[in-house]
């Protein structure tokens, strides 16, 4: 979360007035990642569904201009993307919004299925979203 919470931020000082970012207990203070790692699988889908935070992101996505995916390394896997990002890509897709990924797409089963949404690389670089938009 504190590299979202840093591309969030970087995201403001280039240029764009908001920058939506995930929030999984509905309240900030509280450091999302760190404990949804200390839940189970049966804990973490009661949280998603006491806080109906797939339908709360999509909600993000349609009042977005775009995607960031911020796919750092996770599991040993470089550029990680999981099943939520990936839904929430597709459903971007859907929607017609550019989706930026930060790092190059991970050798995972359905990287056929993130290449055919077209996503924009940017190779670490936050600056290309900005040229993107001419802004």
């Amino acid at each position: 979360m504190d590299e979202i919470r840093k591309h969030q931020i970087d995201l403001l000082e280039i240029g764009f007035k908001e920058a939506y970012i995930p929030k999984g207990f509905g309240n900030e203070k509280t450091d999302d990642r760190k404990l949804k790692d200390l839940l189970s699988k049966e804990e973490d889908s009661k949280r998603k569904i006491e806080y109906d935070l797939i339908r709360r992101h999509f909600n993000l996505i349609i009042q977005s201009d775009c995607v960031l995916v911020a796919n750092h390394k996770k599991k040993s896997i470089g550029g990680y993307i999981g099943g939520n990002t990936f839904l929430e890509m597709g459903y971007a897709y859907i929607l017609g919004k550019p989706i930026f990924i930060l790092n190059p797409l991970p050798d995972l089963p359905y990287i056929t299925e993130m290449e055919g949404m077209q996503p924009i690389i940017l190779y670490g670089d936050l600056q290309k979203i900005k040229n993107y938009y001419h802004f």
